[in-house]
């Protein structure tokens, strides 16, 4: 988000902006980028909400999705980094 220069006070407008300055300019896959949004709200409701249970299922599958998204992220990160100081 430092790099597209684009900040936000609220989880809610941080997931808005990676969608729209990451995923609809097709820099990041839209697929990979779901596992944002839905991680954001499995949080929220196992924070907020009462008695909720995740099983070790769920856990392994949203564990596995958040991994995908991370090593995307930072594959985008280091080409945004090298093409941004010319070393590409």
């Amino acid at each position: 988000m430092a790099l597209k220069q684009v900040d936000s006070s609220k989880h809610s407008g941080v997931i808005s902006l990676f969608q729209r300055h990451f995923v609809k300019d097709r820099l990041i896959d839209a697929q990979v980028a779901r596992v944002l949004p839905s991680a954001f709200e499995k949080r929220q409701d196992t924070d907020y909400e009462d008695f909720v249970t995740v099983t070790p299922a769920e856990v392994s599958s949203l564990k596995e999705d958040v991994r995908r998204f991370i090593d995307e992220c930072e594959h985008l990160l280091n080409k945004l980094v090298v093409d941004d100081e010319g070393l590409t």
